[in-house]
């Protein structure tokens, strides 16, 4: 871990806003125990989301889920289905 983000660490306890963590179960650049869970476990009142079939870039093949998790966080009681 570089050495600012190893600092910055120590502040997550701190953090009161809502954050949702969204990882792909297939991530083959961050790994989702070492990383995901971590923070999740890190930052209070977090929610982790792992998306099966996603890669690094979760957002893009899984934009929905991140959409759903972010109205989620932010209370908008809106969820999107596509089909």
């Amino acid at each position: 871990m570089i050495p600012a983000v190893s600092k910055l660490r120590k502040s997550y306890h701190q953090l009161t806003m809502p954050v949702a963590i969204i990882a792909g179960r297939d991530d083959t650049i961050v790994d989702v125990s070492r990383h995901s869970e971590r923070l999740h476990h890190d930052i209070p009142h977090s929610t982790l989301t792992v998306e099966p079939g996603a890669g690094h870039m979760v957002h893009h093949s899984h934009a929905l889920a991140v959409v759903n998790a972010v109205s989620a966080q932010a209370g908008t009681g809106l969820h999107l289905v596509v089909g």
